[in-house]
């Protein structure tokens, strides 16, 4: 289902973080661990693969697709 789809993606981004030389504190890594929106997943990879080991891990996981964001609906 879909959750054995996510399982693959969390494991991805979180071993790129790490890679990208991040450090996965418990709270960020319990977050990705527990997100099951896939569009959310791949936007906090995008996210990373553009962003500097400097750049605060809580900014680039906050900074991306927000699931409850409907300020653009009209």
């Amino acid at each position: 289902g879909l959750e054995q789809g996510l399982a693959p993606l969390r494991r991805v981004l979180c071993n790129m973080l790490e890679r990208r030389g991040f450090e996965l504190d418990e709270t960020a890594r319990g977050r990705i661990e527990s997100c099951k929106d896939p569009e959310q997943l791949e936007s906090w990879y995008e996210a990373a693969c553009s962003a500097t080991p400097d750049t605060p891990l809580v900014e680039l996981l906050e900074s991306s697709h927000r699931e409850t964001d409907t300020t653009d609906v009209e």
